[in-house]
């Protein structure tokens, strides 16, 4: 009786799994992406406001002395960033950028403040660009983590 049991268990789950199979045996075209495509994907619009990043780097010296690095692609030569913790500890900075629509290198260094570490709260930098009307767009946040990231 233990042994019928045993065998209809292992049949159940071998008909489970036969008919769990996602067919990753069938082969299946995969249409090459046009030429049209390709550059859509490399290419900015001028009608998108929004930032792209890469690379970043956040190195943390003694707690307070914070050094971002990293790349930035938009539609502006002008990139935005702002520090809070409950309120504003580094209030808007423009960030020039020397070229539209492709990869520039930026730097931000930071001094937070003692009370800032004291308070054990992680600040968060945050970088955007702006719309025509000056409205921030896609902000994009990055976390100053002094316990963990300081040297």
């Amino acid at each position: 009786m233990k042994l019928k049991r045993i065998v209809l268990v292992f049949l159940s789950g071998i008909v489970l799994l036969t008919g769990c199979s996602d067919g990753a045996d069938k082969q299946t075209k995969v249409d090459e992406p046009s030429e049209q495509t390709e550059r859509q994907d490399n290419a900015v619009s001028m009608d998108d406001s929004g930032f792209n990043f890469r690379n970043i780097d956040v190195t943390i010296v003694d707690q307070t002395d914070v050094h971002i690095r990293g790349e930035a692609k938009g539609p502006s030569d002008v990139l935005y960033y702002k520090v809070e913790l409950d309120e504003v500890l580094v209030e808007e900075t423009e960030l020039p950028l020397d070229h539209t629509g492709e990869w520039n290198a930026f730097a931000i260094d930071l001094t937070l403040t003692d009370d800032t570490v004291e308070s054990g709260d992680i600040p968060v930098l945050m970088l955007y660009g702006k719309d025509e009307a000056g409205n921030i767009v896609q902000p994009n946040y990055i976390g100053i983590d002094y316990v963990r990231q300081s040297y």
